[in-house]
């Protein structure tokens, strides 16, 4: 698999979509996985669907049809490109160029202008009319000889008051000036830091706005990720060194589950550098779990093709089920079709009912232990100082069995493949800020503007980032607080919703 420029597509290339993609041209689906898709852009199809705004459900069995300029919204397919060019929905044309439209700003400049006028006349009508009524009086009662070249001389002087009072009232210049100041401000933000502003109505709305709603993870955050610890057998590691996974306490047995699981069950793929090296492309935290294993000189690209054509049931990451979910028939493991889960450890931890020991033998993954790993491990250890965790489990089933099995999209099927699963381990990882977060922030907070952080991460996690970030005072994260008290300033998804 290789990264291409759409551009460069053509009719008969087989491309990879995932939640989050623009379709990036008309395509076929060939495979998928329950994919979901937002076509409402499409406006040559909006009468295909009764409501265009909602996800449209996608796949063989459905509609197979996906059009450009669409987002996969849930699940991932691989689809043949069909059409591009001036025959897609895409087409060649782009829209014409509005420059009469005005902007409000200028309509609100235009408005002012005209209030300034008016009052400019109004002003000028009333100095020249006190100015014209004196003169009259003071050369009807004068006795000089030349009040005649006197009275036409302060008529002059007064016209001309009056005359410089509407010319001073009226700000042709305004708009313009503004429009220029605009203009640079936009080319300066391209120059510095590469933000292509399109619109030239775009810096106004900005002026506007009081409340900022940012993304954490790639965002505020780098998205390249280091694993700073693992959780399994009972034991709690630092990952001080790259192969730190392959010289600890962990046996041969555990190692391979945990490279599996983040192998075999991930989106990410590899591609060839023309240096050639292996490099993994996809999501940000699946590429830091790779290169994580990449760094302990293990084979990732050999691994993640033993995979290939073994792959009997996948369910792509749910941001609500916070967990993806693939089986895999065993490459040796004769007879076996193993299903492997990664996710929030608080989605994954409560469905196992076995883990491994100190040695590696498997035992009975009672309440305490499910309370030690998610309070103790995951809470004290990792989210409450920033850290992501991720967890690993899985569970085997004979070939026999598995083929039972029907309709993986089912919510029964589904919690089949949950059940009674085996606890391999978790991993934290450190998603550092970006440079300037810090300074964006404050500057913001000074001009009045709050800023929202919104994540998909445990709320402890996402609490002590935004404490990083200076979103919230230390004092705003104190966990010991009544829980009212800590929603003031942070809540997970149902408290928002109710």
């Amino acid at each position: 698999m290789q990264s291409l420029n759409i551009w460069d597509l053509v009719v008969g290339d087989v491309v990879q979509l995932s939640a989050g993609d623009k379709v990036p041209a008309d395509c076929l689906i060939v495979e998928s996985a329950n994919l979901e898709c937002d076509q409402s852009k499409v406006v040559a199809h909006e009468d295909d669907c009764a409501d265009p705004k909602a996800a449209v459900l996608k796949g063989l069995d459905a509609d197979p049809f996906l059009y450009a300029e669409s987002y996969i919204t849930a699940g991932s397919c691989k689809a043949v490109v069909t059409c591009v060019g001036r025959h897609s929905t895409r087409g060649v044309e782009a829209a014409p160029l509005d420059t009469n439209t005005q902007t409000p700003l200028q309509k609100k400049l235009f408005s002012i202008s005209k209030t300034f006028t008016f009052l400019g006349l109004i002003a000028a009508g009333i100095i020249l009319t006190v100015t014209m009524v004196m003169l009259f009086l003071g050369t009807g009662f004068s006795d000089h000889d030349d009040k005649g070249k006197q009275f036409l001389k302060r008529l002059i002087e007064n016209l001309t008051i009056a005359l410089i009072i509407v010319i001073v009232s009226i700000p042709e210049g305004l708009p313009m000036t503004v429009a220029i100041s605009l203009s640079y401000s936009v080319i300066d933000m391209f120059e510095k830091d590469k933000i292509l502003v399109r619109d030239l109505t775009a810096p106004e709305k900005m002026g506007e706005v009081t409340e900022i709603l940012c993304g954490k993870t790639g965002t505020m955050t780098t998205e390249e990720m280091k694993i700073e610890s693992c959780f399994a057998q009972n034991c709690h590691i630092k990952m001080f060194r790259p192969d730190t996974l392959l010289n600890c306490a962990y046996n041969n047995d555990t190692t391979d589950l945990i490279k599996e699981s983040i192998l075999w069950n991930t989106q990410a793929h590899i591609e060839m550098t023309e240096n050639a090296f292996y490099v993994p492309q996809g999501n940000g935290t699946e590429v830091s779990l790779i290169k994580w294993l990449q760094g302990a000189e293990i084979p990732v690209h050999k691994i993640m093709l033993e995979r290939e054509s073994r792959i009997r049931a996948w369910i792509p990451f749910d941001t609500k089920l916070k967990k993806s979910i693939i089986a895999v028939e065993h490459p040796q493991v004769e007879g076996t079709v193993r299903v492997y889960i990664k996710g929030a450890p608080e989605s994954v931890v409560n469905d196992c009912v076995a883990s491994f020991d100190q040695t590696g033998n498997k035992i009975a993954f009672d309440q305490e232990n499910k309370n030690y790993a998610l309070t103790e491990i995951m809470r004290d250890c990792m989210t409450a100082v920033g850290l992501r965790a991720i967890a690993f489990s899985y569970k085997d089933y004979s070939a026999e069995d598995f083929a039972g099995l029907s309709d993986f999209t089912s919510q029964e099927t589904r919690r089949e493949l949950e059940s009674a699963q085996t606890f391999v381990g978790m991993v934290s990882m450190k998603d550092p800020l970006r440079d300037n977060v810090q300074k964006i922030v404050e500057y913001a907070q000074k001009g009045r503007i709050n800023i929202r952080m919104i994540s998909g991460d445990n709320l402890d996690t996402a609490k002590a980032m935004a404490v990083d970030a200076g979103i919230l005072t230390p004092a705003e994260f104190n966990t010991e607080a009544p829980i009212e008290q800590q929603r003031l300033y942070a809540m997970d998804a149902q408290d928002f919703r109710e």
